[in-house]
């Protein structure tokens, strides 16, 4: 599945983000939701030796070492997202590494004053509706200002399509659109989620329509191209 999709794409002229798509702590196997995929320590290790191994000569892919540290103590996540990043250069790979921050790759602020030593490793936010524009300079943005950092996951939905959701409840007014702006001063890259019709956020309603937040996207998207 993995290698069609990261030639066509490199056929198009596009980068492809590999994620190991585990949610909790690596380091103990465990997640704050019983319903998170989860994954220890030892499987990482042994995915990213494969993957990165695979994928050494293939110019076009970045690796997201974890999609969304949590449980986790800053120190402890430290740890082992440098612990990953060894065993990806092992394999003789330079892609670029992507680190999430901790509470769900909320937060960023533990590696302002002490990032991860060693060379293409980028730096990983998820922002939703809940949190507030008041953090979001301490969760990424000083951050950001020294090194790169993506919007890997954001996004929102109406109340009545998330309903046991909250945390994406919002609208291009009060969310979308001035985290967009922010991003843009900051000079952050940024990626579209869900291209689907079910997943949360979703960019697509019935019948394939576009939701609010797929229209603020492609609207987005194509500003970009020109």
């Amino acid at each position: 599945m993995l290698e069609p999709a990261v030639r066509w794409a490199s056929r198009a002229g596009l980068y492809v983000i590999i994620d190991w798509h585990v949610i909790g702590d690596i380091g103990t196997g465990t997640s704050p939701n019983t319903d998170d995929v989860r994954a220890g320590l030892d499987e990482t290790i042994i995915v990213w030796q494969q993957l990165a191994k695979f994928f050494a000569a293939a110019p076009n892919t970045l690796f997201e070492l974890v999609n969304e540290p949590a449980g986790v103590t800053a120190d402890e996540w430290r740890q082992e997202a440098q612990s990953l990043v060894s065993t990806v250069r092992a394999t003789g790979s330079t892609a670029v590494v992507i680190i999430g921050g901790t509470d769900w790759s909320r937060d960023l602020s533990w590696a302002t004053a002490d990032p991860l030593t060693g060379a293409n490793i980028a730096y990983a936010t998820h922002i939703y509706p809940s949190h507030a524009a008041s953090g979001w300079a301490t969760w990424f943005g000083d951050l950001a200002a020294t090194r790169p950092v993506l919007l890997t996951e954001w996004g929102f939905a109406a109340a009545a399509a998330a309903p046991d959701d909250s945390y994406l409840v919002g609208d291009v007014a009060t969310y979308a659109g001035p985290l967009l702006d922010y991003v843009e001063t900051l000079g952050m890259g940024w990626v579209a989620c869900w291209y689907d019709d079910a997943w949360q956020p979703p960019l697509f309603g019935p019948a394939r329509a576009p939701t609010a937040w797929g229209t603020f996207v492609f609207d987005a998207l194509a500003r970009e191209r020109h």
